[in-house]
C-alpha cells in the first residue's frame, strides 16, 4: 500500500505506478536477482499517447498559454511542453511554498535541442520524465526487494541511432512505435502488436473516495476542488513528511 511504498522512497513520490512496481518486485523476488525490463522502449521509439498528432497540440497549448489559459508563455515550444506535464500550475505551486520559491522552477528544466515538437518531447521526456521520474521509480522498486533491473532500450547507441530517424519512422498519425512494430512483426503474435498501450498506474481515484477516504479527510481536510491525481500527490507529500518526521 501506499505507506509500504513510503518507506522505500527517500523523497516524495507521487507517480502511482510505484505501488504495482513495488507488487511485481515482490512476485519476482526469491525467484530472479537479475530481471529485462522496458523503461525507455517509449520515449525512445515514441510511445506515448500525447505523441500522437503533437505538433497541433503544442502549437494549440502555445497559443493558450501565450493569452495565460495554461503556463509557459515565456519559456518557448519546451517551456510550454514541460509546464503542460505538471499537475499543479506555477501560481498554485508558490502558494504551497508560501513565497519562499525562487520564482517559476521548471524554467531551468526546459532546455531542449531546437527541431520537430515529436523530437523535442522525446527529449525532455528521456531527460526529465524518464531519468528523474521512471527510472528512479524502478530501481528503488527493484532494490528494495534485493532485485538488479536492466533496461536494453537505455543503452545509449540505440538512443543515439533512434534519434537521427525521421519522425514516421517512430509516430505516424495515431500509429506509435513504428519502426519497432514493424521489426518484430514476424515474433510476436498479432494480438500483442495491435494492443492498445495500457500505462502501469494505479486507480487512485477509486482508492481515494474508496478506502483511503477516511486517510485523506485526516490529512487534507480541505481539498479546494482538486483532481485526483492533485489530491494524490499532496496526500503523498504530507505522508511522506509524516513517515520521515520532515521539518522546514
Amino acid at each position: 500500500g501506499i505507506e509500504h511504498m513510503l518507506r522505500h522512497f527517500d523523497e516524495p513520490f507521487a507517480d502511482s505506478s510505484a505501488i504495482p512496481s513495488l507488487g511485481l518486485a515482490r512476485v519476482l523476488a526469491g525467484r530472479y536477482k537479475v530481471v529485462l525490463h522496458g523503461d525507455g522502449g517509449d520515449e525512445v521509439f515514441g510511445g506515448y499517447q500525447h505523441y500522437e498528432h503533437i505538433q497541433i497540440k503544442q502549437t494549440l497549448k502555445a497559443a493558450a498559454a501565450a493569452v495565460g489559459w495554461c503556463d509557459g508563455g515565456h519559456a518557448g515550444a519546451a517551456g510550454v511542453y514541460v509546464q503542460s506535464k505538471v499537475t499543479f500550475r506555477a501560481a498554485e505551486r508558490g502558494r504551497f511554498l508560501n513565497g519562499h520559491g525562487a520564482g517559476n522552477s521548471l524554467d531551468g528544466l526546459t532546455l531542449a535541442p531546437p527541431g520537430r515538437a515529436l523530437a523535442r518531447g522525446m527529449w525532455i521526456d528521456r531527460h526529465l520524465a524518464l531519468a528523474n521520474g521512471l527510472n528512479y521509480k524502478t530501481d528503488l522498486a527493484y532494490g528494495a526487494f534485493g532485485i538488479e533491473g536492466r533496461a536494453p532500450f537505455l543503452d545509449h547507441r540505440l538512443g543515439e541511432w533512434a534519434g537521427s530517424l525521421h519522425a514516421r519512422d517512430l509516430v505516424r498519425g495515431r500509429e506509435k512505435k513504428v519502426l519497432l512494430r514493424e521489426a518484430y512483426a514476424d515474433d510476436l503474435p498479432a494480438g500483442s502488436l495491435d494492443r492498445p498501450k495500457r500505462g502501469f498506474g494505479a486507480p487512485v481515484g477509486r482508492w481515494l473516495r474508496g478506502p483511503l477516504r477516511d486517510l485523506v479527510r485526516e490529512v487534507l481536510p480541505q481539498q479546494h476542488g482538486w483532481n485526483d491525481q492533485q489530491v494524490w500527490t499532496l496526500l503523498v507529500f504530507s505522508l511522506w513528511a509524516r513517515e520521515w518526521r520532515a521539518s522546514w
